[in-house]
């Protein structure tokens, strides 16, 4: 987990929870995540539509399940990723959670 952050997102990141926390800089994201991995058995993303200019920003829209332990109970969750090149690598600039489901969207297989 750590790994990921800091190979993903920059010191000064912000990140918004669906729940509408923010969250700023790269310890308080990796305790953030550290304290759900125990409730989530199973994450799987995928990508629907990426889309922007490489120049300046491309964004992608991703559903995601996630499976709880023990219970199974699947949750489902929607969101829209703005990565930007940063010295040759892509960081992920900003990511926009939504809970559900989007009206006009297609949902995943």
């Amino acid at each position: 987990m750590r790994n990921a952050v800091e190979d993903l997102y920059t010191e000064d990141l912000r990140y918004l929870t669906p729940t509408l926390k923010l969250i700023e800089g790269r310890k308080a994201l990796i305790d953030f995540f550290e304290s759900i991995r125990a409730l989530i058995a199973q994450v799987q993303v995928q990508p629907l539509y990426t889309w922007g200019d490489p120049e300046r920003v491309i964004y992608q829209f991703c559903n995601t399940e996630r499976r709880s332990p023990g219970s199974g109970e699947i949750s489902k969750a929607h969101y829209i990723a703005a990565f930007r090149q940063v010295d040759g690598d892509w960081l992920i600039e900003m990511e926009v959670p939504a809970l559900g489901h989007i009206v006009g969207l297609p949902s995943a297989p």
